[in-house]
C-alpha cells in the first residue's frame, strides 16, 4: 500500500522495520512469522507500508498509511485500533516514538504488541513487547529504497508463488493507476497530458503482455478524438468493439465520440 502526491520509481527514503519470528524444532510444523516495513520519502512527502506473513489476509489487519501523514504497522498481537490513532497524532505533529508511548501507555496487553510507524518527514521508530514470540523487534533508519491519496494497495493472501503473484498484480495496478491519470487529466480538459498518460496506459499493459481491456481502449478513443486524432480514435473504438460489442450502444449516444459518428459516411 502506497499513499503518494506525486508517482517515483526509486525513492530514497527513511524506514522502520519489524520482524516476529519463532524459533521452533527441526522436526516441528513452521510457526507463524510477520515481516513488515513503513517508509517515507522526506523530500516528496510519499510514504508506504507493506507486510509478508503467513496468517491468512494479514493485510487487512498490519498495514495503515495517510497521505502527507505517515504509515503504521502493527502485528504480533495486533491491535488495530492502533493504526488510525497513530495517524491521527502524526496528523497533529506528534513524533512516531511520542505517539506509539501514547497508544501504548494504557494498553493492558502490549507487551504482546509490535508496532513501526514513519512520519512524512522521516522519522521513524518501532516497538516490541517483551512478550512476543522467541525472536522479535525493529530497526529503523536512512537507507531503503522504495517505489490523491492511496496510490496502489494490492495484496496476496493465497498463493503458491506470492512475491511473484504480487508482483503480477503490482504491473495491473501501475497499468490501471496510468489509466486513471489519463481519464481524470481529460476530464479536467488538461488535452496533451491526457492522451499522454492514456497512450503509456496502453504501452505499459502491451509491454507486460496482458490483455487489453475494451474500456480501456474506449476511453483512448475519446481522449483521441478530442487531441484531434480521429483516425487512431476510430482504430481504438473498433478494437474495443471487437473485445466487447455490448460498448456499441454506449457509443452510439456518447457525446465525447460525437465527432466520429459525425466523420461517418
Amino acid at each position: 500500500m502506497t499513499d503518494r502526491a506525486k508517482p517515483r520509481t526509486l525513492v530514497s527514503c527513511l524506514a522502520a522495520s519489524m520482524a516476529l519470528t519463532a524459533t521452533v524444532a527441526l522436526a516441528g510444523p513452521p510457526e507463524p512469522a510477520t515481516f513488515s516495513i513503513v517508509a517515507a520519502d522526506p523530500a516528496t512527502g510519499e510514504v508506504g507500508v507493506a507486510v509478508a506473513s503467513r496468517f491468512f489476509a494479514v493485510g487487512a489487519v498490519v498495514p495503515f498509511a495517510r497521505a502527507g501523514v505517515g504509515a503504521v504497522a502493527t502485528q504480533a498481537s495486533a491491535n488495530t485500533s492502533y493504526g488510525p490513532a497513530v495517524l491521527d497524532l502524526l496528523a497533529h505533529g506528534v513524533t512516531p516514538r511520542e505517539a506509539i508511548g501514547v497508544v501504548t501507555r494504557n494498553d493492558e496487553s502490549r507487551s504482546r504488541r509490535q508496532l513501526g510507524a514513519v512520519s512524512a518527514t522521516g522519522d521513524a521508530a518501532t516497538f516490541s513487547g517483551p512478550e512476543c514470540n522467541a525472536w522479535a523487534g525493529g530497526r529503523s533508519g536512512p537507507g531503503y529504497g522504495g517505489f490523491d491519496d492511496r496510490a496502489i494497495d494490492v495484496r496476496v493472501d493465497d498463493h503458491a508463488e506470492p512475491i511473484v503473484e504480487l508482483g503480477r498484480l503490482v504491473d495491473l495496478a501501475l497499468v490501471n493507476d496510468l489509466w486513471n491519470r489519463g481519464w481524470a487529466a481529460f476530464m479536467q480538459g488538461e488535452r496533451g497530458t491526457d492522451l499522454k498518460w492514456q497512450e503509456a496506459t496502453l504501452a505499459k499493459a502491451e509491454a507486460l503482455g496482458a490483455s487489453v481491456l475494451p474500456e480501456e481502449l474506449y476511453d483512448t478513443a475519446v481522449i483521441r478524438l478530442a487531441n484531434g486524432d480521429a483516425a487512431s480514435a476510430r482504430a481504438a473504438l473498433d478494437r474495443a468493439l471487437a473485445l466487447n460489442p455490448k460498448l456499441a450502444a454506449q457509443a452510439a449516444g456518447d457525446t465525447d465520440l460525437a465527432g466520429l459518428r459525425e466523420a461517418e459516411p
